[in-house]
């Protein structure tokens, strides 16, 4: 099955009705299980779970140290352009806002760099808004080829590029492509993206499959939360996160849980997140 169909309402829909009529008891069965997989988030993601929080997340705190012990990973962003060229209704970069633009020269992302480097930073996500014409791939290798000489981690936050292209980042010293989908339902999908290259649901979708392609290291996913069902979303991107272990072994994954507020007057959030669904969720 491939990876549009899986993150389908034809086959999230029914998945979410078996989450929504859960009971306590499936709950702690699934609980007492010494390995969970895929199967069991429904489950996890239920109302039903809503009581059973302080245990999942003893639970959690013992896998992470298990499998990290006590440390963290600090990166810092580096927006080398804000250009973009799509209409998100939710996005303070959309093309029709009054924003000012800027795209770094290459000394300027020399002079980024060194300021960063000062601060102790040695993990950068590198940033982009989508405009093609004018922050290309080869423009953003360009920019790698510069903060390569100073970060031993580098990620990309970019538009959705060709398998080809996120080859040629990887030779150029990029180790980590983060892909958002921003919401996994088409029909919101659509209603948020009006214009520009971001429209095409299915090729930000694929992005992430051209990406496992490539090779990359590390991948992190993630939903926009507030842009349709929580659980829907969480469903499909637990179903996002399995197709690309089960066919890119090789890449270590994250996953993201962003969460958006309203924006001024002019985005209105529909559907709320809440911080005890925020835990749930994590």
């Amino acid at each position: 099955m491939n990876l549009e169909r899986l993150v389908s309402p034809d086959y999230i829909d029914p998945i979410l009705s078996k989450c929504l009529l859960t009971t306590s008891e499936d709950v702690q069965r699934i609980l007492q299980k010494p390995k969970k997989d895929v199967a069991d988030l429904p489950t996890l993601l239920s109302p039903a779970a809503t009581k059973y929080i302080e245990q999942m997340a003893q639970l959690s705190q013992s896998i992470t140290l298990q499998r990290f012990g006590k440390t963290m990973q600090l990166f810092a962003p580096m927006y080398i352009s804000n250009e973009c060229y799509n209409t998100c209704t939710y996005c303070g970069f959309s093309m029709e806002r009054k924003t000012l633009r800027k795209t770094l020269t290459k000394e300027e992302i020399h002079t980024e760099c060194k300021f960063l480097k000062k601060k102790g930073v040695d993990h950068i996500l590198v940033l982009t808004g989508e405009s093609p014409k004018k922050v290309d791939a080869l423009f953003i290798k360009e920019a790698i080829e510069i903060i390569s000489q100073y970060f031993s981690s580098i990620s990309i936050e970019v538009q959705p590029l060709e398998t080809e292209e996120y080859k040629m980042l990887l030779e150029k010293g990029v180790d980590g492509l983060t892909l958002y989908q921003e919401t996994y339902h088409p029909e919101a999908y659509a209603k948020y993206h009006l214009f520009g290259i971001k429209k095409n649901y299915s090729n930000r979708l694929d992005a992430s499959v051209r990406g496992g392609k490539a090779g990359f290291f590390k991948m992190g996913l993630g939903a926009l939360l507030g842009l349709h069902d929580w659980r829907y979303e969480a469903l499909a991107m637990g179903q996002h996160l399995h197709f690309m272990r089960k066919n890119f072994w090789r890449t270590k994954y994250t996953v993201s849980f962003n969460r958006i507020n309203e924006m001024g007057s002019t985005f209105k959030q529909q559907y709320p997140v809440s911080d005890i669904t925020l835990v749930q969720l994590i």
